[in-house]
């Protein structure tokens, strides 16, 4: 290797490990600010040494793929680009494609994919792979269940400053998960992460000034937080924010920015977004009634695999709300909120199973299902159960 090739190779690393260490300290927003700064000077040089096979550069060009920094923002091809890396046994590039399928970027989530990718990288002090080591024991995710390796994991990295560990370590004290209770120590860890702008430990801060926990109760700190959050892109703030805006409680009410606010955790497809949307156009509560509008949100969050959702779309189908009526399409929805355990959605099966809507009659179907949603619950459930005399 030539002297100019040898520097070359020390300048990617370099550029690498310190997009790492800044990555495991703050949020993608500030991430994608960080490229945006070396754009100029980097690029092109991450580019061809990229599209020369360097596993340095090819994970660097990966990242600009990812978010959008001198090319458009394409999480497949950043994907393809740590894949090539990545069957060279780079670790770092390793690590991000263990990072997209735990989470879903680019490709499907496949979170025994993800442990496939990560074990060695965490034991090397990477703090992305020290995270999800420590989820998938957490989780028992291709490993077994042990809460206490999972916090020793979420320690480490949150030693060396990564924010996502310090929020999920905090949220371990809360909930006494792998070590004793102590709301003290979790708000301070949350607070570190927070203070690092992530959107998921801000959130945890709204939620503690919301209900009073370690902090006094005060709702409008609590805002403040949830705005925090929301501005950082965290979807379930910028959901809350939305109802809080339509339906002016701790905000001015506010029609326009709650939709703002909706549709911007829409665009991350976040399902949640699109089934609170679709209630309140379906109920007409603080936005007019309008069921055709109110089924295809629906519909979108159903597509999402969100429980609810498909309930609800199939309860469209069945009474013909905004959508042609179909009792055999209502069936095929309401089965798929069942099968994730969604009590509204059993009791729905049940009843269509026990009436001959959409399914031929059969009791004991309807029995298994009704029975399910009783023992979640649902009053309604019992009573048919206990008409059909499978109870």
């Amino acid at each position: 290797m030539s002297g100019a090739d040898e520097n070359l190779k020390e300048t990617l690393q370099r550029d690498l490990r310190e997009l790492t260490d800044y990555a495991a300290r703050n949020s993608n927003a500030k991430i994608k600010t960080y490229l945006n700064e070396r754009k100029e000077s980097k690029f092109e040089v991450w580019k061809k040494a990229a599209e020369e096979g360097n596993p340095e550069g090819q994970v660097l060009f990966g990242k600009c793929h990812f978010f959008g920094v001198g090319v458009p923002e394409d999480q497949e091809e950043a994907i393809n680009w740590f894949q090539k890396a990545a069957e060279k046994g780079f670790l770092p590039a390793q690590v991000e494609l263990a990072l997209c399928y735990f989470y879903g970027r680019g490709v499907p989530e496949d979170k025994m994919e993800a442990a496939a990718w990560i074990r060695g990288s965490a034991v090397l002090d990477n703090t992305n792979a020290q995270v999800l080591l420590a989820r998938c024991y957490l989780e028992g995710i291709e490993l077994p269940d042990n809460k206490e390796e999972a916090v020793y994991w979420f320690r480490k990295a949150a030693e060396k400053n990564n924010a996502e560990a310090q929020w999920r370590l905090g949220m371990c004290y809360f909930d006494a998960v792998g070590v004793p209770e102590d709301k003290e120590k979790a708000m301070g860890l949350i607070r570190q992460a927070a203070d690092r702008g992530s959107g998921e430990a801000l959130y945890q801060m709204y939620l503690c000034y919301l209900e009073g926990i370690v902090v006094p109760r005060n709702e409008a700190e609590a805002v403040n937080w949830l705005r925090r959050s929301a501005d950082r892109e965290y979807a379930k703030a910028q959901v809350q924010m939305g109802e809080r805006y339509l339906t002016g409680t701790g905000l001015p009410q506010n029609r326009g920015s709650g939709e703002q606010w909706f549709r911007r955790a829409i665009e991350k497809d976040y399902a949640e977004a699109h089934y609170r949307l679709g209630e309140h156009y379906y109920r007409g509560q603080f936005l007019s009634e309008n069921w055709t509008e109110a089924a295809s949100w629906f519909r979108r969050a159903a597509e999402l695999k969100h429980a609810e959702g498909q309930y609800r779309l199939g309860w469209c189908y069945l009474f013909g709300h905004g959508v042609q009526k179909d009792e055999a399409e209502a069936v095929v929805w309401f089965r798929k909120s069942a099968e994730q355990n969604c009590a509204a959605g059993q009791h729905l099966l049940g009843e269509c199973y026990a009436a001959g809507w959409g399914v031929p009659k059969d009791e004991e179907e309807a029995a298994k299902w009704l029975r399910k949603a009783a023992e979640q619950g649902v009053k309604q459930a019992a009573v048919l159960l206990w008409e059909i005399k499978k109870f």
